[in-house]
């Protein structure tokens, strides 16, 4: 099921499926995951652009992603996006830098894995994947 959302001038879309298997999670921490990905993509994401939140069914996982249509990560950056307190060399916005830190250890407390895929002009997105019940 896809749906979208346009609100101040940046659309919200998520598309995901009716038969997803169980994973075996705490609630609150993925929702967790999924709003520290879901804020950085909308902060970092400027008027016209678009964020983008899937989820579907992999072999023996379900596979979370947030797209958005940012400025994307240079790819000398991408190695350290997930340490604590490192915010960029092009951060422009206020953070801590502890936002992905704090998911990967989420995901990674759920026997899970976190990664970026993004090129410079192109926009990022933050996948995880948490192991199916």
């Amino acid at each position: 099921m896809a749906r979208g959302r346009r609100k101040k001038g940046l659309t919200l879309q998520y598309s995901i499926p009716e038969a997803l298997p169980a994973v075996l999670c705490d609630r609150d921490r993925l929702l967790q995951i999924l709003g520290n990905l879901l804020s950085n993509a909308v902060k970092i994401t400027g008027e016209g652009g678009r964020v983008s939140v899937t989820a579907q069914r992999q072999t023996t996982a379900v596979r979370f992603s947030v797209s958005d249509t940012g400025p994307g990560i240079a790819p000398d950056e991408i190695p350290r996006l997930f340490d604590r307190y490192w915010r960029g060399r092009r951060a422009s916005y206020q953070g801590t830098g502890l936002g992905l830190a704090i998911a990967k250890g989420l995901v990674e407390a759920h026997n899970g894995h976190i990664w970026v895929e993004s090129r410079l002009g192109e926009g990022s997105t933050f996948c995880f994947s948490i192991p199916a019940a």
